[in-house]
């Protein structure tokens, strides 16, 4: 049988932003809980969103600010919040992710914004995975801390935060995909994780190069999140052309060879399993090769060569496309991975795939700079009318989700990598630019 790459396609939940100290230009506060919400309530709605389409993209903002010093010795603090689960290890990496961006900001004699000189104060708090310690920690941003910028990672939870951060003109920047984050009724909320353009231009790039593949089997256990993700990445397979059968595995269950039985009989040329997160996925593939079916597996979303060996034997990713995150490779793939990776070494002492950079917090500050402004309005104007920047982790945009009926830029996309396991290394073999991958997403989104 011909051999194609092998690619899975998982979705990797990592990009959070938390608090840390850092000294000189910034400062730090607590990481702590809070034990109990305020009293006080928004009482504002949120005003509607205006209907017109954005007619051009504004120019790309940088991500750091110049270097040049000050004239004022007046320096001002812009404080930050960031709410998550730090229980995850994604949470301790986070911490030392601000703490370089708080190094950089600190050569830079302050972050510059609109010839102003600021301090950054990310200000973190632990939800532990709870709602109502999830409020009570957004409140106390809102109400005591007096943040006006709030910057989550993929967390499930804050679709409950939208109607007060809207209610008191607070912005929002996740990375959840939830349909909440796009409601055409919010003016301060966005996403910013990049995850469904990862999720949607993948399969485009893997449909276009391998134009002989026609038949694609998708795998995802039988729970509520395996039947979103699997019903997903079928609707894209099958946008691009291909034929997709869906299988949904007991999501309970460490015997999975039926799975294996089933994948044996369909043979299908490439299988996709997702839906269950890293270690179920990783499990479905193991049943899978154990059964003995040897074709492609397909990831499109990012999980790095490090992550995967941690939860998938070595024989089962060999061959394997997977999508790439520019600084996980030996030799990062552009100049601010690079030099964002040398300075995480240099501190930290290795390199374990961590996903360095957090989109959520450079597209806040890409509008804040590209509009010399921290004045929400004029930021959340920025963000709706296709606010560009370059990250750590490559190019991005701000994009409509018209899907929602909305033609605002509350969306977000990337330049896309894609990766195959040969001989037990990644190797970078190809991709979509940010202009491929966002043309992908607005063709897929007006048809859906």
């Amino acid at each position: 049988m011909k051999r194609f790459p092998l690619i899975i396609l998982t979705i990797v939940v990592t990009l959070v932003i938390v608090a840390l100290a850092a000294a000189g230009c910034s400062t730090t506060t607590p990481t702590a809980a809070p034990t109990a919400a305020p009293t006080a309530a928004p009482t504002a709605a949120p005003t509607a969103a205006p209907t017109a389409a954005p007619t051009a993209a504004p120019t790309a903002a940088p991500t750091a600010a110049p270097t040049a010093k000050p004239t004022s010795t007046a320096i001002k603090t812009l404080k930050i919040g960031y709410i998550d689960n730090f229980a995850f290890s994604s949470g301790i990496d986070v911490i030392h992710i601000m703490d370089i961006y708080n190094d950089m900001y600190k050569e830079m004699g302050g972050l510059d914004i609109g010839g102003e000189k600021y301090t950054v104060n990310f200000v973190a708090y632990d939800d532990q995975n709870s709602q109502t310690m999830a409020m009570a920690a957004l409140n106390r941003l809102i109400y005591q801390d007096n943040v006006k910028y709030i910057v989550t990672g993929f967390t499930p939870l804050s679709d409950g935060w939208v109607p007060t951060t809207e209610a008191n003109k607070v912005i929002l920047v996740n990375g959840s995909v939830s349909p909440v984050t796009y409601q055409s009724n919010w003016n301060y909320t966005f996403e910013a994780g990049c995850l469904p353009c990862q999720a949607t231009a993948g399969p485009s790039w893997f449909a276009k190069n391998f134009p002989d593949v026609k038949d694609v089997v998708s795998a995802s256990p039988d729970t509520q999140m395996g039947h979103m993700g699997g019903a997903d990445c079928a609707a894209i397979m099958r946008f691009n052309g291909l034929n997709v059968t869906e299988i949904y595995y007991p999501g309970n269950s460490t015997d999975l060879s039926s799975l294996g039985t089933q994948l044996m009989q369909l043979n299908p040329p490439v299988c996709v399993c997702q839906g269950g997160g890293p270690l179920v996925d990783s499990l479905a593939q193991k049943a899978i090769y154990n059964a003995g079916w040897r074709g492609q597996f397909f990831t499109a979303p990012p999980s790095t060569f490090y992550n995967m060996c941690n939860v998938t034997p070595p024989e089962v990713m060999e061959g394997q496309i997977v999508g790439a995150i520019p600084c996980e490779f030996d030799e990062p793939l552009t100049q601010d991975s690079k030099d964002f990776k040398a300075r995480f070494v240099a501190k930290y002492g290795k390199y374990e795939g961590q996903t360095l950079g957090n989109g959520c917090w450079e597209a806040a500050l890409a509008a804040m700079q590209s509009t010399g402004s921290i004045d929400v309005d004029k930021v959340a104007d920025a963000l709706h009318n296709g606010q560009k920047w370059l990250g750590v982790g490559g190019e991005y945009q701000m994009v409509p989700r018209q899907d929602f009926g909305d033609a605002r830029t509350t969306g977000s996309a990337c330049k896309i990598y894609m990766k195959q396991i040969i001989d037990g290394k990644p190797v970078l073999i190809g991709g979509f630019s940010l202009e491929e991958a966002v043309g992908v997403m607005n063709s897929y989104y007006v048809k859906k």
